[in-house]
């Protein structure tokens, strides 16, 4: 049997909740970017950062005021010896940042990736490393930023790639 489209429709608002019509994509694309996506008060549509990379630099996620808790996953493609991986916190827009939370070092020379899981708890300091297990860690109050780097990011090859996840309701 064929299918045959009768009703198609150009409409960014989807007012006319047709049973039968096919949408355009534009459509489509301008309905859900105009979704409410907050959650008890805390917009939640970019809360997922999918893989950013950096080769040198800072990754940075900014506005987290209201975050409490997230997970990151993390990969270091490779990197020298003597080589941290660091989590910064500012409380006033980036303009300035705490000490180094060390999350990882590397005493030797890594090649083939590594990778591992984070949950970062920001009320209670709790960290928890899949691999490492938990420790515990003290961060400044009213966060609204947060940034990871690597200490030697300037040689040549050590990579970062990062993806942090942000639910409601761990805390």
């Amino acid at each position: 049997g064929s299918t045959q489209i009768t009703d198609f429709l150009d409409e960014d608002d989807l007012v006319s909740d047709s049973a039968t019509a096919i949408p355009s994509q534009q459509s489509v694309k301008a309905y859900v970017d105009a979704l409410d996506t907050t959650v008890d008060g805390i917009d939640v549509k970019n809360r997922y950062t999918a893989k950013q990379s950096a080769t040198s630099g800072y990754i940075t996620f900014t506005d987290m005021s209201e975050v409490k808790s997230f997970h990151i996953n993390y990969q270091v493609s490779s990197t020298s010896s003597s080589n941290n991986f660091y989590m910064q916190t500012s409380s006033d827009g980036g303009s300035s940042w705490g000490s180094n939370i060390t999350i990882k070092s590397f005493s030797s020379s890594v090649s083939g990736g590594y990778y591992d899981c984070l949950f970062v708890d920001l009320d209670s300091g709790d960290l928890w490393s899949i691999k490492d297990g938990p420790s515990s860690k003290s961060f400044s109050s009213n966060i609204d930023q947060v940034r990871f780097y690597l200490s030697q990011y300037a040689l040549g090859g050590n990579e970062l790639e990062l993806s942090m996840l942000i639910e409601e309701g761990w805390d």
